[in-house]
């Protein structure tokens, strides 16, 4: 009983601080806005890249990214290409879904714009389940 007494909340107390320390974190990396301009076309377009990863201990689940506004054209380069992405790209409006992203792994997003933006409206976020 003695023994019981004293296992017992060592154990609740480590499986509390395990709980509590298991979660996602998602960080976002910006590369600065880079000029381009083909000798072929009098159109000058502007890109930047968004490399998002995961340096959590968990897994990210249902990823949501988007950037409203001048958006030509975009790539996304996947951690794995059977990772699941669903991309939606409509009026220079961009967004997409990445379906789970494994501790220490990340994608990135490569966007061309039509004109250079001292700020781009990024959101980001993941749900998380709690079990």
């Amino acid at each position: 009983m003695f023994i019981g007494g004293i296992i017992a909340p060592i154990l609740v107390v480590f499986v509390t601080i395990k709980f509590l320390n298991d979660k996602a974190d998602l960080r976002v990396y910006v590369s600065p806005i880079i000029s381009t301009e083909f000798v072929s076309s009098e159109t000058r377009n502007y890109q930047q890249s968004f490399t998002i990863r995961n340096e959590g201990n968990k897994s990210a689940k249902n990823i949501q990214f988007s950037v409203e506004g001048n958006v030509v054209k975009t790539k996304v380069e996947k951690h794995l290409a059977v990772d699941g992405v669903t991309e939606k790209f409509q009026n220079g409006d961009f967004s997409l879904s990445y379906l789970s992203l494994n501790p220490g792994s990340e994608f990135t997003v490569f966007i061309l714009f039509k004109r250079a933006l001292p700020m781009v409206t990024l959101f980001l976020f993941t749900f998380v389940s709690v079990f």
